[in-house]
């Protein structure tokens, strides 16, 4: 053992490596995946867009183009091609929200990490497609890595403000990916505010200046919308938020109900229930903690970032019906929370369930998309979907 470290820090950094193999590990399955299975619509779509570069198109900015014509550029107009760009993006993602859990509990939180992400069908499957949820999630962990080091920093330091420019730059890209990137700073304003420890910063200039570092690079955005008469943002506010019907009351909450039971439903199947349920235990008691002053300040900001990115969408389904993959961001920040919890041995038990139950789901999602066995109408068949 060299000089200096430790057998912890040999541990630490044995597991750290684990991680970092199985993040690899699963990368490649998406790599492999990618190239078996048929691109879809969406995709297709997406891939036009790469054809005919633009500051932003109608439904969203224009990192996803950028990523296919980065992929087509090297593979040519095949699968592996356009989806490249999303599949190196997701490495991009995985290897933040890992760096995260480290700093947060070390080595091992950052291999549950890595565990979770391969296992979850969110980012499985989800993120060996072309669509701007591979830019925007690889974005938003970069940028709350970023913001939890600007926490970590003295406050009114240059280290700090410094942080807080790469916190910026980095939620720059994750607008430029995709419009629900605002629900990130809003969670993380709600974390300052509900920690007293943190509540002070939100009166320095730290935040400002990642802020209008993030709006500036967001600006060709809003510049092409603002010359068209602000189609996409019009867009999107109603895609996501609009809704309402004229129906009596009593209808209008069965309808209500119906969606936000089908909100959550989604959500079980997308990160798979038991893993969703101990996310959510996480999440509440890092806010809880935050909330008293107790505990690490770097998990209020975390849970506040989970808590806004869920809760906006749940508020939207009583309106209208939300896809389940739009609160994603929400997930990030909530994998990295779960990884860093000190479990006691009956949740180490039910994460080692969760984690198997989600390598179960992913195993066959990846069979059902590649030899439909199961007797699903094509038309209805979740996986698809």
């Amino acid at each position: 053992m060299p000089d200096g470290v430790t057998a912890d820090a040999a541990a630490d950094l044995r597991v750290w490596k684990l991680a970092l193999a199985v993040t690899a590990a699963a990368v490649l399955a998406r790599f492999v995946m990618a190239g078996l299975v048929p691109l879809l619509p969406d995709e297709t779509y997406y891939w036009e867009w790469s054809r005919r570069p633009a500051p932003s198109y109608f439904d969203h900015p224009p990192a996803i183009s950028a990523a296919i014509a980065f992929g087509t550029a090297l593979f040519g107009d095949t699968r592996i091609g356009v989806r490249f760009g999303s599949i190196l993006l997701s490495l991009v993602g995985s290897l933040a929200a890992l760096a995260l859990a480290r700093r947060l509990s070390g080595g091992r939180a950052a291999l549950i990490a890595a565990v979770a992400l391969a296992v979850m069908p969110m980012a499985a499957a989800g993120l060996l497609l072309a669509t701007p949820d591979a830019p925007l999630l690889a974005a938003v962990a970069v940028t709350l890595w970023a913001l939890l080091r600007a926490v970590e920093e003295e406050s009114g330091s240059m280290a700090e403000i410094g942080w807080w420019c790469v916190t910026g730059l980095a939620f720059g890209a994750a607008l430029l990916s995709k419009y629900t990137a605002v629900l990130v700073p809003a969670g993380a304003a709600l974390g300052f505010a509900l920690d007293p420890r943190l509540r002070r910063r939100l009166l320095t200039p730290g935040p400002w200046v990642g802020l209008g570092l993030g709006l500036a690079a967001f600006s060709p955005v809003i510049m092409w919308n603002a010359g068209l008469g602000w189609p996409s943002f019009a867009f999107q506010l109603d895609h996501g938020l609009g809704g309402g019907s004229d129906a009596g009351w009593i209808a209008t909450a069965v309808g209500a109900l119906n969606r936000v039971l089908e909100y959550l439903g989604g959500q079980l199947g997308l990160v798979s229930p038991i893993i969703f349920a101990l996310m959510a235990i996480a999440v509440a008691f890092a806010l809880r903690r935050g909330a008293r002053g107790e505990g690490d300040r770097r998990g209020s900001v975390l849970a506040g970032v989970a808590i806004v990115a869920f809760g906006t969408f749940a508020l939207s389904a009583l309106r209208r019906h939300v896809e389940p993959n739009w609160p994603a961001p929400a997930y990030v920040a909530a994998v990295v929370l779960l990884a860093a919890r000190p479990w006691g041995a009956r949740g180490r038990r039910w994460l080692k369930w969760g984690l198997w139950l989600g390598g179960a789901l992913v195993a066959v999602i990846y069979a059902q998309a590649l030899f439909p066995v199961l007797p699903v109408d094509a038309r209805r068949d979740p996986i698809a979907q």
